[in-house]
């Protein structure tokens, strides 16, 4: 089935469309996924032939390009942009397989596109020359009847990208959400003193003089003290980056749409914008694993391509689901739900603030000795420490919540 057109596909243009586009993922989890595989990596080759210098040839001849040939295929798949399978523009229809065009006809070139149920085939009828039939697997049976109506639409009158003016509403964070960011940030915070004193104890281990009998130090263990040292940077970036976002200020946007698109606000100051035209469905997904949840939009564009859009910085999974109700509700041109108790700025809580505060004192006390190798405190008062942490995370209004009167 070899073109029988030559054009190039608008895939700027807000009114083209696409079918069996590829997983996105952001430039960060590339990074991640590709230096968690090389540390992998490392371990394996540490732990096969230890520390001898005349063995790290293996590592360069073997390991390193393993590594680099899997990153770059990683990359290609999923980092790099591809066009999808089926793209329908103004211009007209163009078949992709393996990202190489093999059909492409303009609109008044085509007489009829049809979906073979039977087959599960996209037969295209051009007006002059045989019937054609295309499949791919990335395709389903909604994705053929979307491109039958929409190859349809198109041979009629192009499509007009909708402007949406007027259109308002605000996600605010709520101070009652306040209280759950600090139980989450106080479990950052015992973790992130299990780090401090594993990284302070193996220094002064590191310090000790070496004897004849000691063995010889894992190639691995530098290794090591720098992811723990990485991840430990990461934990107090988390830990601000949190606290000014629950902690601090009285209108903390979290979402908002409005006449353009949908925008996604996170800690830190970063955001997500998507147009209303690169929306073709969103989903609100609770993902339960034996480690917890995880909520997301999961988010279809108008060319086929999914990706998740991370929303557990809102702490209701409600308030995913009342975004994906009122993006729809604009998609579709119906009115918009009354708004809800999230669409208005939130206060400061205050019991919250004394709360986090409460919790780093706590746990200074209980791990700076550990840390600085000095006496540490008697076993029943750290017990009893650990389950006052334990009764404030659980009943934390009991507690603080007389502050926000």
């Amino acid at each position: 089935m070899p073109p029988t057109s030559s054009f190039t596909p608008d895939f700027d243009d807000p009114r083209t469309l696409g079918w069996g586009g590829r997983r996105q993922f952001s430039g960060s989890t590339i990074i991640f996924i590709c230096l968690l595989a090389l540390g992998v990596l490392w371990m394996a080759f540490a732990m096969l032939y230890g520390a001898h210098s005349k063995e790290i040839i293996w590592w360069w001849v073997c390991w390193l390009p393993l590594w680099a040939i899997g990153s770059g295929v990683f990359l290609w798949q999923y980092g790099m942009t591809h066009p999808p399978r089926v793209v329908c523009d103004v211009q007209g229809l163009t078949l992709y397989r393996r990202d190489r065009i093999v059909g492409q006809w303009h609109w008044q070139a085509l007489q009829k596109v049809d979906f073979l149920t039977t087959q599960h085939l996209l037969a295209i009828t051009p007006c002059a020359g045989h019937k054609c039939v295309y499949g791919d697997r990335h395709l389903s049976t909604a994705d053929y009847a979307d491109i039958v109506r929409a190859a349809q639409a198109f041979m009629q009158v192009p499509p007009v990208t909708p402007s949406l003016p007027g259109i308002s509403r605000c996600w605010y964070k709520r101070s009652d959400t306040a209280y759950a960011a600090v139980s989450r940030i106080s479990l950052v915070i015992a973790f992130t003193g299990i780090l401090c004193y594993l990284l302070a104890d193996g220094w002064k281990q590191s310090m000790k003089p070496k004897t004849l009998f000691d063995d010889e130090p894992a190639p691995y263990g530098l290794l090591l003290a720098i992811i723990a040292v990485i991840i430990l940077l990461f934990l107090l970036h988390l830990i601000v980056r949190y606290y000014r976002y629950y902690l601090l200020g009285e209108a903390m946007l979290m979402a908002a749409i409005d006449g353009s698109g949908l925008t996604v606000y996170y800690p830190g100051g970063r955001s997500i914008r998507v147009a209303w035209a690169d929306i073709r469905d969103i989903k609100a997904v609770q993902r339960h694993t034996q480690y917890g949840s995880t909520e997301y939009l999961l988010l279809t564009d108008r060319l086929g391509d999914t990706r998740e859009i991370n929303v557990e910085h809102l702490q209701d999974f409600a308030i995913a689901e009342e975004i994906v109700v009122a993006v729809n509700a604009v998609r579709h041109g119906m009115p918009l739900l009354p708004p809800g108790q999230n669409t208005q700025p939130g206060g400061i809580a205050r019991g919250a603030v004394v709360m986090f505060w409460t919790h780093v004192a706590v746990y200074g006390v209980l791990f700076l000795p550990f840390i600085s190798g000095g006496i540490p405190l008697p076993e029943g008062t750290v017990f009893i420490a650990l389950i006052l942490l334990a009764m404030t995370q659980a009943f934390p209004k009991v507690f603080f919540g007389w502050l926000d009167k």
